[in-house]
């Protein structure tokens, strides 16, 4: 999201050719007016279409947010749309970037539009879709877009990877859209599904692989502080003390190697979760946006790998 006097090469050419005051787009499906007018003026300039470079695609489809879990139906709060909107997001900085900010009005009218999404059902009996996703165990049925018909309740059976374990703790384990249920030994089962929804299941070990005895110096330090594939990007030539109070330092200069001690003092880590560290969380794919910024520099599944590894036993 970008100040609203800066427009998409799409929105530039409609402006050229009707002029701003004959510019207005029919309210598309999911949208209320207020709400579409809201983010075309103030978002779609770098968030539509695939332009939008750190993570947050495409806005101006309502199904799409809701697929990529931008908009949680029902639950503005949880909406990281929205929360992006407030004066203190609860990451990054607030949209649109620089401003003008949207104001109470404005607030109000994308809170209500979100909450309102929640209302819609389906018939009992229809087919809907749930989108399972699965973390450190696998599913029967398998993770992806399984059928299932309102009214009923989808029943998974569990496996995690031999030394791991499922806590117990149904909110530490379970995210997504579909209602609540409950685990029974291995099983989890959702409570009645009235519409399609995501639900995300994790053990644990977050982690894509286990990795145990990682040490910093050894297998995270060239990770923070070497190039990143081809590129020259580095970690710590942001992450540095002294370049700005809004980032945390892992390295005492610019491109230095990074430092255990920096990173601890940081705040980027909460040990034994790397779910609740950003040093995990923010390169990983669900990271808001998305570090390192430049997209080619992503960090690979073997590094991701080892950082939540490490953190997950203790950060030592």
């Amino acid at each position: 999201m970008v100040n609203s006097k800066t427009f998409s090469p799409g929105v530039c050419l409609l402006l050229a050719l009707f002029g701003c005051e004959q510019y207005k787009p029919k309210t598309s499906e999911g949208f209320t007016a207020q709400a579409q007018n809201i983010v075309f003026e103030k978002c779609v300039a770098c968030h539509a279409g695939g332009a939008a470079e750190y993570g947050f695609g495409i806005v101006d489809k309502p199904s799409l947010m809701i697929a990529n879990g931008f908009i949680v139906p029902g639950d503005p709060e949880s909406s990281k749309l929205y929360q992006k909107l407030l004066a203190k997001p609860p990451y990054g900085r607030r949209m649109p970037y620089g401003g003008p900010y949207l104001n109470e009005s404005e607030l109000s009218a994308m809170r209500e539009w979100i909450a309102g999404l929640g209302e819609s059902s389906v018939p009992v009996g229809s087919e809907i879709t749930v989108t399972l996703e699965t973390t450190g165990l696998s599913a029967e049925p398998s993770a992806g877009n399984i059928l299932v018909k309102s009214g009923s309740r989808l029943s998974l059976a569990l496996q995690v990877r031999e030394g791991d374990s499922l806590s117990g703790l149904l909110a530490q384990n379970i995210e997504g859209t579909c209602p609540k249920g409950q685990f029974v030994g291995m099983r989890y089962e959702t409570g009645v599904l009235t519409k399609s929804c995501s639900l995300k299941i994790y053990a644990d070990n977050p982690c894509t692989e286990i990795l145990p005895n990682l040490e910093f110096e050894k297998d995270i330090q060239s990770i923070l502080s070497l190039p990143i594939g081809s590129s020259s990007l580095t970690c710590t030539q942001c992450h540095y003390q002294g370049n700005s109070d809004e980032i945390p330092a892992y390295a005492a200069t610019q491109g230095g190697l990074a430092s255990q001690a920096l990173v601890m003092a940081a705040g980027v880590i909460d040990l034994g979760t790397p779910r609740a560290s950003k040093l995990y969380l923010r390169p990983s794919p669900e990271g808001l946006p998305r570090m390192p910024l430049r997209g080619s520099d992503f960090l690979s599944a073997r590094e991701l790998a080892k950082i939540c590894n490490w953190i997950q036993d203790g950060a030592l």
